[in-house]
This record gives structure tokens, sequence and C-alpha cells, in this order.
């Protein structure tokens, strides 16, 4: 789930992809997306690591925000490697992540020691202050607290609603109802019944606008 306040005016953002846990959204101009990579493959299928791929060089062609749920512990983010005997899957994500030239910012384990959960971006200095705090409930997961660095342009428009269930009805119909009179008693050349509908119906409407 990718839960964002309103402030922020978020637009979902869809993406064609066959990988199926993620979801993304649209603030300004970054896009934020939250995606979860499953092991069990009797579920996802065997091309669930491809899919993955193809997601993050779709993305990535965005300036873009992208965490989640990898589950990759044999990555060593800290000093940017994988060794020799790791499965090519795992080989193939880092290699496609870095290909597509995004930064990860999350340094410290966050299951015990394994770095499973990871923040990534498209520019270095768009993310900072990454901390790794206590789990939530029972999640075997530390959370990932972080700052973005964005800025967000916001048009206030106001506008006048009336309550038309607090309307003078009672003083809206005796001016109808006057109105009325003073045209059927009033001169009938169409010169001044033409003047009179002009000068009347305007204001009529107004008490309705």
């Amino acid at each position: 789930m990718l839960y964002v306040k309103r402030v922020p005016k978020p637009l979902e953002f869809e993406i064609s992809s066959s990988f199926v846990d993620h979801i993304f959204c649209k603030v300004g101009k970054l896009v934020i997306g939250v995606c979860y990579r499953s092991t069990n493959y009797v579920i996802v299928g065997d091309t669930n690591n491809d899919n993955l791929c193809d997601l993050i060089k779709d993305i990535s062609d965005n300036h873009c925000l992208l965490m989640g749920d990898i589950n990759y512990p044999d990555i060593n983010w800290l000093q940017q490697t994988v060794e020799d005997n790791i499965n090519a899957e795992c080989k193939d994500f880092f290699n496609c992540c870095n290909d597509c030239f995004l930064t990860q910012h999350v340094s410290q384990g966050t299951r015990d020691n394994a770095i499973l959960d990871l923040v990534f971006s498209s520019e270095p200095e768009l993310v900072s202050n990454v901390k790794i705090i206590d789990n939530l409930g029972n999640s075997d997961h530390n959370m990932v607290t972080f700052s973005i660095q964005h800025e967000q342009k916001y048009l206030s428009t106001k506008r006048q609603i009336r309550d038309y269930n607090k309307g003078n009805y009672q003083s809206i119909r005796e001016e109808l109802q006057t109105s009325g009179s003073a045209m059927a008693e009033g001169p009938h050349d169409e010169l001044v019944s033409r003047n009179s509908a002009t000068t009347k119906y305007p204001y009529r409407m107004a008490l309705f606008a």
C-alpha cells in the first residue's frame, strides 16, 4: 500500500508491467512507487525477476522514487558489489539498477543484518536522512524513514458555495409576485414589456446563482 497526504495533490500513475506487486503515484513531476518481490515462485512464476527489471527500466526514465521489500540479502550495498557465486537473478537485478543509474540509499540491515528493504531514486540528492527504526507490529522487518528534497507548487483556488437550505424563499416568492403584478398592471406596449423583462430577469437569476 502507498499512503500520500492530500496536500501534495497526488495523482495515480499507471505503468504497463507484468510485475504484479507494485503501485505508483505522481506528485508534480516526481513518480513515487512501492513494490514487493515475492520469493514464492509457485505464485509469481519464474519470470518475476525479469518483470521487476523491466519495471525498473520503464520507471527510471522518470524523475522517480522507488521503494519496497526486494528480498535480495546477498547484495552488498555498502560496497556496491555482488559475489561471483550469487545466483544470476540477484546479479541481474543489481546490474539493472546500476544500468538505470538509480541510487540505493539504505545501508543498514532491515531484518537482522540483511538489507532487504530498499529505497531507490533517480537523483542521489533526492533522498536524505535515512533511518532504520523499530519494526511495526508483528513484522520481522524494521521500518525505514527518510526525507525527500522535492519542491511542489500549489495553486490555491477559492470558490464561493451558497447554502440554498438557508435561502429566504418567502422573500423570493413575494418579490416574484410583486414583479409579476407590476408587469401586469403596467403599459402593454411591446417596448415597455421588453424593458421590464430585461431589467428584472438578471436580478432573478442572481438570486439563484
